[in-house]
C-alpha cells in the first residue's frame, strides 16, 4: 500500500460515497497529513480539499472507543474548520462493525455539532478507505 492518496479515487469517494457536490475546481488541490485528534488513540488522516472541505479519516480500535471520544473529535474538527475558514467538515470513520453499534457515536456527534449543518459523520468500511491509497 502506498502512503499517497490516489486523487482520482479520493475525488470519486468524496463525490459518491460522501455525497459532496463540490465543483471540479475544488479538487485541483488536495493535501493530506497525519494528526492527533483529541483523546482518540492513534493518528487520523487530515485531508483538505481545495481550501474548502476538511476531512478527518479515523480508524478507532472499536466503535466504543470512538463513542467515548466523539465530542473531542467533533470539537477538534469544528475548531480546525473554523480557524482555517473551510466550508465543511466531514468525519470519516473506518468501521466494519454493524450499524447497531454506531448509535452512541452518532448521538454524541449530533449533540456536539448541534444545528451546525456543515458538519457530517460517515461510516465507511476499511477496504474502501484502503482503496483510496491504491494506484
Amino acid at each position: 500500500m502506498s502512503n499517497e492518496l490516489n486523487k482520482e479515487k479520493l475525488t470519486a469517494f468524496i463525490r459518491g460515497t460522501l455525497g459532496c457536490g463540490c465543483p471540479d475546481e475544488v479538487f485541483e488541490t488536495i493535501e493530506s497529513s497525519r494528526i492527533a485528534v483529541g483523546a482518540l488513540p492513534g493518528a487520523a488522516t487530515r485531508i483538505v480539499v481545495g481550501d474548502t472541505l476538511l476531512l478527518y479519516v479515523v480508524a478507532p480500535a472499536s466503535i466504543q472507543e470512538l463513542a467515548d471520544t466523539i465530542a473531542e473529535v467533533a470539537d477538534s474538527g469544528r475548531r480546525d474548520r473554523d480557524a482555517n475558514r473551510y466550508n465543511r467538515f466531514r468525519l470519516v470513520v473506518s468501521d466494519d462493525s454493524d450499524e447497531g453499534g454506531r448509535a452512541g457515536a452518532v448521538a454524541g456527534f449530533a449533540r456536539e455539532v448541534g444545528s451546525d449543518k456543515k458538519m457530517h459523520i460517515h461510516f465507511v468500511d476499511a477496504a474502501t478507505i484502503l482503496g483510496l491509497y491504491e494506484a
